[in-house]
């Protein structure tokens, strides 16, 4: 069979896959800022991005911490091989299916704040995008955990209309997003000020 022919087929059978599983695997079509730029309005300029902390790996850290320290108690102490290995095991594979799951996470977690609209896209598996116009939020606060004020990341807090908050994690700018929504709040209600005046 001629080279050419067997990377088509296996590009075809790549495809085929992708199109099975959609989601599964991060690629460059479902990156943050790929999604952000098809679902742009003509006249729609973006005013802020959220930047993901890699602080959302510090849990599957402290994990991998704690099986080595567990891991080296259990050998001081003379533990049968057996119980090591399977303590080992389990471990390891928690440590893993934790980074994992930041992984996508980080990948597919989006927060941006343009003129018209706040965007936000959460989830692995099952993905949701949410758009709040302004005219639906009512404040937006930040907050931080000890992790955070360590590693420098806090959650952004959206209130909208109808009692509904959004929560989105592990944000740097936390700060700088949560001044952009207010002053974009403020211009919006003085231009409603100036209008029925």
């Amino acid at each position: 069979m001629p080279l050419g022919s067997k990377n088509s087929a296996s590009s075809s059978k790549l495809s085929q896959l992708k199109k099975m599983l959609p989601g599964v695997r991060p690629d460059e079509s479902s990156s943050s800022s790929a999604i952000l730029k098809s679902m742009l309005l003509s006249d729609e300029r973006i005013l802020e991005t959220g930047k993901v902390s890699a602080g959302i790996y510090w849990k599957s850290i402290a994990a991998f911490c704690a099986s080595i320290l567990f891991m080296m108690l259990m050998f001081l102490f003379n533990l049968p091989w057996q119980l090591l290995l399977l303590f080992g095991v389990s471990l390891s594979a928690k440590v893993v299916i934790m980074t994992t799951i930041a992984y996508l996470r980080k990948h597919y977690l989006l927060l941006a704040a343009t003129d018209k609209r706040v965007i936000i896209r959460v989830g692995i598996f099952n993905l949701e995008v949410i758009q709040m116009r302004y005219t639906q939020i009512e404040s937006s606060e930040v907050a931080s955990t000890i992790p955070g004020r360590i590693l420098g990341y806090s959650s952004v807090f959206i209130s909208g209309t109808g009692g509904q908050t959004l929560i989105i994690p592990f944000i740097i700018n936390a700060m700088e997003f949560r001044n952009t929504i207010t002053e974009t709040l403020f211009h919006r209600d003085d231009a409603e000020l100036q209008t029925n005046a």
